[in-house]
């Protein structure tokens, strides 16, 4: 079953498709305005707002990664890891501010800086502490002066002092403040989120723009029948896996799709293998009515398995000249399941 929520939610989908599209040709015309193959995007740092992704308009950089994560799976995008951040375990924001603790005490009031460690009376503390008004170093604990470097004391570069206990001490806890919420985490509190870098070919992903944009007149003529019917739906198989269609279609006040529709572009090295693909959603799924659309068209040794498998098939020379065949062929099944 799709929502209406869902339907609005792959709409939304597909207007910001079609703007990542436009900005992606922009950002990658060379000066002679020859196109150059493939773009890569990749997330980037800005002071306002952490790490986001500069050429996809979603707010927030969890909704950014959504959107990529849909095209993990295709190929019109080759994903690989760019750079792991931190995140807030509580609201999954990536903004904080580190806060130091005295592991004896617990109080937040810490310094830190370059210590010498006198060793005939044990005394250690900050260096300038041991600096007296000629620039020799004193002892304030033992009123002698320091000898030698290696001799009689040495140096610590960072250590960190307790304003409360007193404590000089090596290592202190650290918490991460996060900046929305402002609920304070350890290290080993925090989640690692994996940022990828993409990798588009935008030859690929212009002709999904325009399936949609084809589909969105197949959808409307659909309606106008009392179909109701969903670009890139989504429809939950017996095996609880969603299973993603180029098109899904209703019978009005349905719940439950009746038919299925996915759509090959022709490509010798992949058709069989989508065509499978596609069978096999078909199969969990459960619907009877399926279609597939072919364009231009289809190999012949694949017709046998279409029509063992009691698929419907649509050849179109392009994909502006597929609504018409496409509406046609779920209008004739439609009538076939509801009227007969």
């Amino acid at each position: 079953m799709i929502s209406s929520n869902h339907s609005i939610k792959k709409s939304f989908e597909n207007i910001e498709l079609r703007k990542l599209l436009d900005r992606l040709r922009e950002r990658n015309y060379s000066n002679s305005n020859v196109f150059r193959l493939p773009v890569r995007l990749e997330p980037l740092f800005h002071s306002d707002r952490g790490f986001f992704y500069p050429d996809i308009e979603l707010p927030t950089l969890e909704e950014q990664i959504r959107f990529l994560e849909s095209f993990e799976r295709t190929d019109i995008a080759a994903c690989s890891p760019s750079i792991s951040i931190m995140q807030c375990s509580y609201c999954s924001s990536h903004k904080f501010c580190s806060t130091f603790v005295c592991k004896l005490c617990g109080s937040p009031n810490i310094l830190r800086g370059s210590a010498i460690t006198h060793e005939p009376c044990g005394n250690i503390d900050f260096y300038h502490k041991y600096v007296a008004g000629d620039g020799t170093l004193v002892c304030q604990k033992c009123n002698k002066n320091l000898k030698a470097i290696g001799v009689d004391y040495s140096r610590l570069d960072c250590i960190y002092n307790c304003l409360n206990c007193k404590a000089m001490l090596s290592d202190i806890d650290q918490f991460y403040k996060c900046i929305d919420c402002g609920k304070s985490s350890t290290l080993e509190e925090t989640r690692i989120l994996l940022l990828n870098q993409y990798v588009f070919d935008l030859d690929k992903l212009s002709s999904i723009v325009n399936v949609g944009k084809s589909m969105l007149s197949v959808i409307k003529e659909l309606h106008k029948m009392g179909i109701k019917a969903v670009h890139q739906g989504t429809v939950t198989g017996a095996s609880r896996i969603p299973h993603i269609f180029s098109l899904v279609a209703y019978a009005e006040k349905v719940e439950q799709p009746f038919l299925v529709a996915d759509i090959i572009e022709r490509d010798h090295r992949t058709d069989e293998i989508r065509l499978l693909s596609f069978i096999g959603k078909c199969v969990d799924s459960r619907i009877e009515n399926k279609i597939i659309v072919a364009i231009p068209n289809l190999e012949e040794h694949f017709r046998e398995l279409i029509t063992i498998n009691g698929i419907i098939l649509v050849e179109s020379r392009a994909m502006e000249d597929m609504t018409l065949e496409l509406v046609k062929a779920v209008q004739e099944r439609y009538r076939k399941v509801y009227r007969e």
